[in-house]
């Protein structure tokens, strides 16, 4: 499954961000030339955003379903 899967059962809150697969994803021939730096960055930007935006809640964020 995702990297994030161990924690789902355990209850705590997780996210994926995913870059889309490609023809050699996670093979030998999977290199970091295959890498799209300007989507990387556009998710870096968002994860940033989510942080800082949970960081100034009052309360953590809780595991919901669905």
């Amino acid at each position: 499954g995702p990297d994030h899967w161990p924690s789902a059962p355990s209850g705590v809150p997780s996210s994926f961000l995913f870059g889309g697969l490609n023809e050699d994803y996670h093979s030998p021939t999977d290199d970091a030339e295959r890498i799209d730096v300007d989507l990387l960055r556009a998710r870096v930007g968002f994860a940033d955003a989510l942080i800082a935006r949970i960081d100034a809640e009052p309360e953590p964020p809780t595991r919901r379903e669905g």
